[in-house]
């Protein structure tokens, strides 16, 4: 101290782990519906209620041409005939929705995102600040692959969960079409 006593005395300091709360989704290793393709998904796409049952299924890191891709959704010839955007829907069950202080979701996207969550829009990233559809480019390019892409995490408010069926929905948007 100021006065030079010194001296030391041991403390015992237990430090809890918080409670481990409920978890929805535990990783990439998790099946998603999704379509790639030239045409409107229809309304309500992002809606708990919607049938995307004519979509295609696979486990996340979508997309083509990168390292760390697990389902490639890239099926045209020509890159011209490639979609503006990719849409991609999880769905989950809660039992209990109070049992939830919060949600998180963490996506990846070259070039633009937008983020659902029950319908109602969460989160964008490099998109305009405008309805998007399936022609909707990114406003620009990020020029990088989607294992170098910057993740974006969206913290949910709880209170979109509901018992039951619930929908992670987001869709991808290219900047501009290979000519």
């Amino acid at each position: 101290d100021s006065a030079g006593a010194t001296g030391s005395t041991a403390q015992v300091v237990t430090v809890a782990e918080p409670p481990a709360g409920p978890t929805v989704i535990a990783g990439s290793d998790t099946v998603w519906q999704w379509r790639y393709e030239n045409s409107d998904p229809g309304s309500g796409w992002t809606d708990r209620g919607y049938d995307a049952s004519g979509w295609q299924s696979g486990q996340g890191r979508f997309g083509w041409g990168s390292s760390g891709i697990v389902t490639n959704i890239d099926s045209f010839a020509n890159t011209n005939d490639r979609p503006r955007a990719a849409h991609f829907r999880y769905t989950f069950s809660v039992a209990d929705p109070t049992a939830f202080a919060s949600l998180e979701i963490t996506g990846l996207a070259d070039d633009g995102a937008v983020f659902y969550v029950n319908g109602v829009e969460v989160a964008r990233q490099n998109m305009a600040d405008r309805e998007d559809t399936y022609l909707t480019y990114a406003p620009s390019a990020r020029r990088v692959t989607v294992a170098e892409a910057a993740p974006i995490v969206v913290s949910v408010p709880a209170g979109l969960l509901v018992a039951g069926e619930n929908v992670i929905a987001a869709s991808t948007h290219i900047n501009f079409r290979a000519t």
